[in-house]
């Protein structure tokens, strides 16, 4: 048994594409949505400060602050998922 994460996470690229929401946005909007993913992956959680968001991913604030409402609601969707399981695995 290792005692180290996991290096890698699961995902379906054809699942992210066939959302409507992730298919409308712009590019900037696609690569703060993998940033953030990715941060949160390796760090397991996100500055909820726009600035300190923006200083921990290496972007401008105008950037993050720009196209911080396209994304917020993919990481409203991935806790209300993480929550339902967690709940499902405790009873």
């Amino acid at each position: 048994m290792q005692n180290r994460e996991a290096p890698a996470y699961q995902e379906y690229a054809a699942s992210m594409l066939a959302k409507i929401d992730f298919r409308t946005m712009t590019l900037a909007e696609q690569g703060l949505l993998y940033v953030m993913r990715l941060e949160c992956w390796v760090n397991d959680r996100l500055p909820s400060n726009p600035a300190r968001l923006a200083k921990v991913l290496g972007r401008s604030i105008e950037d993050v602050t720009q196209a911080i409402p396209a994304v917020l609601p993919f990481f409203i969707e991935l806790c209300a998922r993480r929550r339902e399981t967690t709940m499902n695995s405790a009873t």
